[in-house]
């Protein structure tokens, strides 16, 4: 697999999990 197939999902699952994370703490703030 070339690297910048890798280095999209990986981009992808940062966003993600950042993305995931913040609606759980405005979540837990609201």
């Amino acid at each position: 697999m070339p690297r910048s197939s890798l280095r999209l999902p990986s981009r992808v699952l940062v966003t993600g999990a950042a993305g995931g994370i913040g609606q759980a703490l405005v979540r837990q703030l609201a």
